[in-house]
């Protein structure tokens, strides 16, 4: 199927072998920062637990409020992005989150 209406394999990285990397940013306000840190290092170490892929934390160097968790070596892109969301249900910080997280994907 062509065109725009034509289904999006968004799991391409365990269908062909191919390794995934995903990067994970939004913007962040300076009075919620202490608590989506604590929400960030608890949501990394939710996601290694339950998919054995150990993220990274990173702020922007020229914007302090933007920050970016990057994951490599995905093997499968859908169950990867379930374990995202379900580490983010029930954290109350991330609703402090200007614009909401942005979730990019990239393959090898």
């Amino acid at each position: 199927m062509t065109g725009t209406n034509a289904p999006q394999n968004h799991s391409g990285a365990a269908s062909t072998g191919r390794r995934a990397h995903v990067y994970v940013y939004y913007r962040v306000a300076p009075e919620a920062a202490d608590a989506l840190r604590a929400a960030a290092v608890e949501l990394l170490r939710r996601v290694h637990q339950d998919t054995g892929i150990g993220g990274r934390l990173m702020v922007r160097a020229e914007d302090p409020t933007t920050w970016m968790e990057v994951y490599e070596q995905v093997g499968d892109i859908d169950l990867f992005r379930l374990a995202l969301e379900r580490a983010v249900e029930g954290q109350a910080a991330w609703t402090r989150l200007e614009a909401g997280r942005h979730v990019e994907c990239f393959l090898e």
